[in-house]
């Protein structure tokens, strides 16, 4: 490839599957002849590693089914740390994702999990090895009166923790219910959106988001292996995880590279999204904005446009996507559909689902973004393709330079017709398992934690 610039093209459309996450780890080194990492697809093939990942996980050749087992026991959830990313450019930038380890009241530590982090990081190359909390060191310590916690830093060789402070889903929930309910202004038959006046406090959440997840690309750059970690590693983690993997791999900047990295990063590692929605907690709607803050500050770095992200985020929420010559800002909200993978909380609920299903399966997201006939909507006219030694993208964090995207005020169905909160002690059954009704499943055990809306998380 040349070292100066080129201008995109329609080739760059030309992309495999988004699910192929086989094809995308081999783009990452993982499976080769020479590589140390691989592909484990047999470990975790029943779930019985655990149920919120996916079967397929990346794990240094050297692991063995045993170790990772006794791991997963020590991780909340059984979310174990795997690598979810590394720098393929001849760097040993190397990206590690868990969910906290169970430390609790009695600061109990385990070998197996020293031993793994070590051996991850030996795998890696990398000189250093850093640790990321999203969450702040006064959340991580509370959630030790769950059995959570933080890991004893000196028994893993990790110099210190960086606490992020990114704000919890309740907070979240809060100030986007505010943007979106406390000014929506209709200028004429336009409906224009407007944002309100209190949006400071919003632009400072993304603004935390925006610097934690530029802080951790720098040390990705720098060729560290970090580890990243929020209380149960599904929301905050697979934003800063996917932010900094924006910043550094331009792959993940084109339409289907950006869908590989939703199915990657938020599918296969067990994001909420069915019930994340239904609580209204709009974590991914969180994310698609620190993107859309990312494309604004550097439109020529991105092969698509907003309104690829103002349709996803339509699609997410439930509504239907708009014609290809509307703006999709007047797309009629009718009752709540359900798109695939948003339709699920894991891989493991996807396949019960699929072998469940008495009706259609319902339809993908990205069959319909990705469709070769609204290529020409998502495109941006003004990227260039990155030269091969192009730098990371380095947002400009503060709150003033942040603008709010007018699609968050979108009121989405769930606005518009609320319905009665699940209870707490049971699960639902996402309309993916066939009806449209959302129908109480009483699960026994761990599952039944697991599976309970986390509305007093201490995160």
């Amino acid at each position: 490839m040349s070292d100066l610039p080129q201008a995109a093209s329609a080739a760059e459309d030309a992309q495999p599957s988004s699910r192929d996450l086989v094809a995308e780890y081999a783009r990452l080194g993982v499976g080769g002849p020479s590589s140390e990492w691989k592909l484990d697809e047999t470990s975790n093939a029943s779930f019985d590693i655990c149920t919120t990942y996916s079967r397929s996980l990346v794990v240094p050749v050297a692991a063995t089914s045993e170790h990772m087992a006794e791991v997963a026991r020590y991780r909340s959830r059984g979310r174990m740390p795997v690598l979810c990313w590394r720098q393929i450019n001849g760097s040993t930038g190397t990206l590690i994702r868990c969910a906290q380890p169970g430390q609790g009241l009695l600061l109990k530590t385990s070998a197996a999990d020293e031993e793994w982090i070590k051996l991850l990081w030996r795998t890696s190359g990398a000189r250093s090895l850093v640790l990321f909390d999203s969450r702040s060191m006064l959340a991580a310590y509370a959630n030790r009166f769950r059995g959570g916690g933080v890991e004893a830093i000196g028994r893993y060789g990790i110099p210190r923790v960086n606490y992020c402070s990114i704000r919890n889903i309740h907070v979240v929930k809060k100030l986007a219910h505010e943007l979106r309910t406390s000014q929506f202004a209709r200028a004429g038959a336009s409906h224009e959106l407007r944002a309100p006046r209190s949006s400071s406090e919003w632009l400072g959440v993304q603004a935390r988001l925006l610097d934690a997840s530029l802080k951790m690309a720098d040390y990705l750059e720098e060729g560290c292996c970090v580890v990243l970690h929020c209380s149960d590693g599904w929301d905050r983690t697979s934003q800063m995880s996917s932010l900094a993997q924006l910043m550094l791999d331009a792959h993940y900047r084109t339409c289907h590279g950006f869908a590989t990295l939703v199915e990657k990063e938020w599918s296969a590692f067990g994001h909420r999204f069915w019930m994340r929605r239904y609580l209204g907690q709009p974590i991914f709607a969180q994310f698609l904005d620190a993107v859309v803050q990312l494309l604004r500050q550097h439109p020529t770095a991105f092969g698509f446009n907003e309104r690829f992200l103002s349709d996803l985020l339509a699609m997410h929420d439930g509504r239907s996507l708009p014609e290809a010559d509307s703006l999709g800002r007047d797309a009629p909200i009718t009752a709540p559909i359900q798109y695939a993978p948003f339709d699920c909380d894991s891989d493991r609920e996807r396949l019960r689902a699929a072998d469940a299903r008495t009706v259609a399966a319902p339809p993908t997201a990205w069959d319909q973004l990705l469709a070769p006939e609204r290529a020409h909507l998502y495109r941006n006219p003004e990227h260039v393709l990155p030269a091969a030694d192009a730098l990371m993208l380095r947002p400009d964090c503060r709150a003033s330079k942040l603008r709010v995207w007018e699609a968050l005020l979108v009121p989405t169905p769930r606005d518009l017709s609320r319905k009665a909160r699940p209870s707490p002690t049971a699960a639902l059954v996402p309309c993916c398992a066939g009806g449209t009704a959302h129908r109480p499943l009483q699960l026994e055990g761990a599952e039944a934690q697991s599976k309970a809306p986390l509305e007093f998380e201490m995160t």
